[in-house]
């Protein structure tokens, strides 16, 4: 039955939809529903939304998923609530293991590590979160970022890779 869930999730990222109360972002929510580890109320999930291994996915209430991004769960990835997103913006919970002596990353494996985003959280448009990455709540993510390590609560971060910019006040 889960796949079926996620080949009709595949299908239903084709159609538009850009409010809570469209008819093909409701369906989204509901399906993603069937098949995800967790997904509060109120969400927005816009098309073109790719979530691999969604078992391993959970998102908060009231959070919105940006227009074409990924969301790569070979580990679990946990969005709080009030988790705002731009388009394509790209989670990743895996990446290769180099071997030193072989002198490739081909048949190594892979490294899986979770990544977590806290409540009231702005990633913006094409950033990039990379395996074992903790976002604290209340940060903003500049659009284009890398970030490559944890992320304190109520900071801005920006660039490649993501350094602190300021620090904002209480959320």
């Amino acid at each position: 039955m889960k796949a079926f869930y996620n080949k009709c999730f595949k299908l239903l990222s084709y159609f538009p939809g850009s409010s809570k109360g469209a008819i093909f972002n409701r369906l989204r929510v509901r399906v993603l529903g069937e098949i995800a580890a967790g997904v509060g109320d109120r969400c927005l999930i816009r098309s073109g939304v790719v979530i691999n291994r969604p078992e391993n996915f959970c998102i908060g209430s009231d959070s919105g998923l940006g227009t074409g991004s990924l969301i790569s769960c070979e580990g679990k990835v946990v969005l709080g609530s009030r988790v705002l997103m731009g388009a394509d913006v790209i989670i990743y919970t895996s990446n290769h293991v180099w071997s030193e002596e072989r002198g490739t990353y081909f048949g190594q494996g892979l490294n899986v590590a979770p990544v977590t985003v806290g409540d009231d959280v702005w990633l913006g448009a094409r950033c990039i979160i990379l395996p074992g990455v903790s976002i604290g709540d209340g940060v903003t993510v500049a659009a284009g970022a890398v970030v490559t390590k944890d992320v304190p609560s109520l900071a801005v971060v920006g660039g490649v890779p993501a350094k602190i910019i300021k620090y904002k006040g209480r959320v």
